[in-house]
């Protein structure tokens, strides 16, 4: 369960990533003018952004899972040589979730829910 929920937390992540990474490449075409190229194929940026935080939330919950299951197994903590790992796990999740919680609450979006999600994959990949 382990295993399966980490692959996946990981891959759906990624995936928002890279899907943060087009959102803000949308962003910037459509404030500066420039609807060309990939931006052009595109669609409209509030499905885009829709998108991208329904893989955060996909990615929060398998990432949760891991977690969880994770420290089950978990024997010793720095025996294991797992410190960095749980850490930055953990980190990742509370960066994830101050974004989620910063979107309905706050209503963040555009480039402020770019960089944290880029953020967060940053520390958790």
């Amino acid at each position: 369960m382990h295993a399966i929920s980490s692959a996946l937390a990981f891959a759906v992540l990624a995936i928002a990533a890279v899907q943060a990474v087009l959102v803000g490449l949308q962003n910037q075409a459509l404030r500066h003018h420039h609807i060309r190229g990939i931006v052009q194929s595109l669609p409209p940026l509030t499905t885009m952004e829709r998108v991208l935080f329904e893989l955060v939330w996909a990615g929060i919950i398998l990432l949760t899972l891991s977690i969880a299951s994770g420290l089950i197994f978990l024997d010793n903590f720095f025996a294991q040589h797992l410190a960095h790992k749980t850490v930055l796990s953990l980190l990742a999740w509370v960066i994830f979730t101050t974004l989620l919680v910063g979107r309905y609450r706050f209503g963040w979006r555009g480039m402020r829910a770019v960089r944290w999600t880029l953020g967060a994959a940053a520390c958790w990949c």
